[in-house]
């Protein structure tokens, strides 16, 4: 009866062994997963940021131009600088972001990425 129960209870833990490992592949897989899915994001972003910089820069030399030539006043000229600093704020942070979804992608597949590929190391 002892040997019966011993291979019982081994078959129990045998199973066990089986369900642990198939919840930590399924883990790791929706880590990386998840990891891809915000680094496409953050590219994605991106372009828009560097857009919205672009234009609030143009719109800040026209404010500044009209400024100069005595059209414009100065409340129209802080505004516009302030709609560009945000702008950059807005694109630097969106830079930020996606270097840290490259750092963490990076860290979740434990290899270097580069842009056309996987570098072994």
């Amino acid at each position: 009866m002892e040997l019966k129960y011993r291979l019982r209870e081994a078959s129990v833990l045998y199973c066990r062994e089986q369900s642990n490992e198939k919840i930590t592949r399924n883990n790791v897989y929706y880590e990386v997963q998840n990891a891809y899915y915000t680094l496409d994001e953050k590219k994605n972003k991106l372009p828009v940021a560097y857009l919205g910089m672009k234009q609030a820069k143009q719109n800040y030399e026209l404010s500044s131009g009209r400024y100069k030539v005595g059209v414009g006043d100065p409340i129209e000229l802080n505004d516009a600088q302030v709609q560009y600093k945000n702008a950059q704020l807005v694109y630097y942070q969106t830079l930020y972001e996606l270097n840290s979804a490259h750092a963490k992608l990076e860290k979740t597949i434990g290899r270097n990425i580069v842009q056309d590929g996987v570098l072994l190391q």
